[in-house]
């Protein structure tokens, strides 16, 4: 394929998508630095060429360059700005070089598309939390588990961010909704057993921590 492809851009040297073939077979040989000029020459010839952009920015990332990959999908989303898929990835590598401000504004655009979107939403939080946020992460997952009150996660999340802050007691309360909410939840009561370890309440901490062995072992045994 790849003989073939050089073949047909002798005859159209301007053939954007002919040059994308021929990136995606370089990528498929294990040529990544060709695969990127062909990508290159590809949006040369046609600049709105939405694969390229992609494939570029995935071989920019197996080659370990987060910055060169947020360069492509910043031209995605502002060529296509109501595209959600290309905001996430964009706010995720944001993320990856702590650019957590930038992230965190990508992660909100995304939730003006898609106001219930639970998975940016959920890196919102994240963002918010790595960045020192910390009242905001807990009023979005506050906000969450209202919305969904059935989902213990949320509330192991909101006690992670209360230990955080030194907030013990809404960390206990949160902790102690997870388990009431999943009584299998094994992290939640990790988590509240070294809570009240950490509280010297030793009483408590044994019992959260008995019923985390209880826990693992239906786990392991089932």
């Amino acid at each position: 394929a790849d003989e073939e492809l050089h073949a047909v851009i002798e005859r159209q040297p301007q053939h954007g998508p002919t040059w994308f073939a021929l990136g995606f077979c370089q990528e498929k040989l294990g040529e990544p630095e060709e695969a990127i000029l062909s990508y290159e020459r590809a949006l040369e010839a046609a600049p709105n060429l939405r694969n390229a952009h992609e494939r570029l920015a995935a071989v920019y990332l197996k080659l370990d360059n987060v910055k060169m990959a947020i360069t492509h999908y910043e031209l995605l989303c502002w060529a296509e700005p109501g595209d959600i898929n290309s905001a996430l990835t964009l706010a995720n590598l944001y993320v990856r070089i702590e650019r957590f401000e930038d992230a965190i504004a990508r992660y909100q655009f995304a939730l003006t598309i898609a106001p219930d979107h639970w998975e940016a939403q959920d890196d919102l939080v994240a963002a918010c939390a790595d960045s020192g946020r910390y009242e905001e992460a807990v009023r979005i997952l506050r906000e969450l588990a209202e919305r969904r009150p059935e989902c213990a996660e949320h509330h192991l999340r909101l006690g992670n961010l209360y230990t955080k802050t030194g907030q013990d007691q809404e960390a206990w309360t949160a902790y102690t909704k997870a388990l009431q909410l999943n009584p299998d939840y094994l992290e939640a009561a990790i988590k509240l057993g070294t809570l009240c370890l950490r509280r010297g309440e030793y009483e408590a901490s044994a019992q959260a921590f008995g019923r985390a062995i209880e826990i693992n072992d239906r786990i392991v045994s089932g």
